[in-house]
């Protein structure tokens, strides 16, 4: 499992680069693709995600509807990349046995499912992927600058083309 934390790692330092090479103001620019959200608020959400899996670890009980909500990371693009570095620095951990608190509706006050760190981490890059996607939809609309071709690019996606 090392590789998949490396391979985490990796996508997370390709986001922190992309973020410092950003054009000034556009990193917490509202994006019309995007239905007004912007690069940063994208940003924050993955990076609260991750928080909320680590945050979890000691305890053993991960809530991500529970995560720690801290905006400034959503506008200030040098604070989400420190958090992003930290992220980096706290992914390699071991695997262990977890319980993943979960609504799936206003009305439930939590299910709980047996989980791990490893199966947890993974459904992190997953998302993480997937509101990179939607990054790279606005940087596209926001900029002009070359992206890497697998930006936002599930390695499912890249293997079928």
């Amino acid at each position: 499992m090392e590789h998949m934390q490396k391979t985490i790692r990796e996508l997370i330092f390709q986001l922190d680069e992309t973020i410092k090479n950003l054009p000034p103001g556009v990193f917490s620019a509202p994006s019309k693709s995007l239905a007004g959200a912007s690069i940063g608020s994208h940003v924050h959400h993955i990076i609260e995600m991750y928080q909320s899996l680590l945050n979890g670890y000691d305890s053993g009980v991960v809530k991500y509807e529970r995560r720690i909500i801290d905006k400034d990371t959503e506008i200030l693009p040098v604070l989400a990349t420190n958090r992003l570095e930290l992220l980096m620095m706290e992914l390699y951990k071991n695997n262990k046995d977890l319980v993943l608190v979960t609504g799936f509706d206003e009305r439930s006050s939590g299910h709980k499912m047996d989980t791990n760190y490893y199966r947890e981490l993974l459904y992190c890059f997953e998302h993480t992927i997937h509101h990179m996607a939607l990054i790279r939809i606005a940087i596209i609309e926001l900029t002009n600058m070359k992206l890497p071709g697998n930006f936002g690019v599930s390695l499912s996606t890249s293997l079928n083309h």
